[in-house]
């Protein structure tokens, strides 16, 4: 990923190769000329700690956008499917103080599309 010129290239290396580290995790993004979804999804046993591993995936795809677009990097949400916990404190320290829960779909939305932050790399 680190070695793709754009950010759309990245991603798009992220996508198609993630299953070569995690067979269990897809990702997903959606560009439509203005804010940029990365949904996550993972197919495993919901018996276990979905919400977990839910929350440490997304947290890692956030990291890795920091990583490669440094201070241009603009986030405007981290959405998660399940509720909230009782304390957001923990969250909001790893994730930023924009965590919503109870959406339709985990994953980061970022503020401006992908094209127009390519020239920012």
């Amino acid at each position: 990923m680190r070695d793709e010129a754009t950010l759309r290239g990245a991603l798009h290396a992220l996508m198609h190769r993630i299953h070569v580290h995690n067979e269990a995790i897809a990702v997903q993004v959606a560009e439509h000329g203005g804010p940029v979804l990365i949904r996550t999804e993972l197919a495993i046993d919901s018996s276990g700690s979905q919400r977990k591993a839910t929350e440490l995936v997304v947290g890692l795809n956030r990291r890795m956008l920091q990583v490669l677009l440094g201070a241009a990097w603009q986030l405007r949400l981290v959405c998660f499917t399940h509720v909230a916990p009782k304390s957001l404190v923990v969250h909001r320290r790893v994730l930023g103080p924009a965590v919503e829960y109870g959406h339709e779909f985990n994953g980061i939305v970022k503020k401006e599309a992908a094209s127009r932050l390519a020239a920012l790399r």
